[in-house]
């Protein structure tokens, strides 16, 4: 699933931020990072778990498929210095830059963490931008304490 082009997602702000290094930026910088990043939707790739979709390799060009069964979703984790990292990108370009040609879903950074809130021991760290030449990580309690 990528991103759809009609989803108006616009990080720019956040973007320029991000060019300011973690050990140069003033405390405003920091908080206006912050306060960015509270606001932001961002895109994350994702692993359909499902079954919704286990026979689609059956289906026509214009088939519906139908289930009783809700979406379900689960992020996809990568590796990270302190352990598994939940990668976000502020772009498509940017998930082009890393290699990320997966399935993903834009979500809004405070619905993130209010999911994060309940799985948060399968996780130890957020990435924004990972394996790109701009990226932030960031713990997973310090992301949770912006919210």
């Amino acid at each position: 699933m990528e991103p759809e082009s009609n989803i108006e997602v616009d990080n720019s702000k956040l973007e320029e931020i991000m060019k300011i290094e973690p050990e140069e930026m003033t405390a405003e910088e920091q908080a206006e990072l912050f306060d960015v990043l509270k606001e932001s939707q961002l895109f994350m790739p994702i692993e359909v778990t499902s079954s919704i979709f286990d026979n689609i390799e059956n289906a026509k060009v214009g088939d519906t498929i139908e289930s009783d069964e809700p979406f379900r979703f689960k992020p996809i984790a990568i590796n990270g210095p302190s352990g598994k990292a939940i990668p976000l990108f502020t772009s498509k370009e940017r998930m082009e830059e890393a290699g990320a040609n997966v399935s993903c879903i834009a979500i809004f950074t405070e619905d993130l963490a209010g999911m994060l809130e309940q799985t948060c021991d399968d996780y130890s760290e957020v990435a924004i931008n990972p394996f790109t030449t701009k990226s932030l990580g960031m713990p997973l309690d310090g992301f949770l304490n912006i919210f």
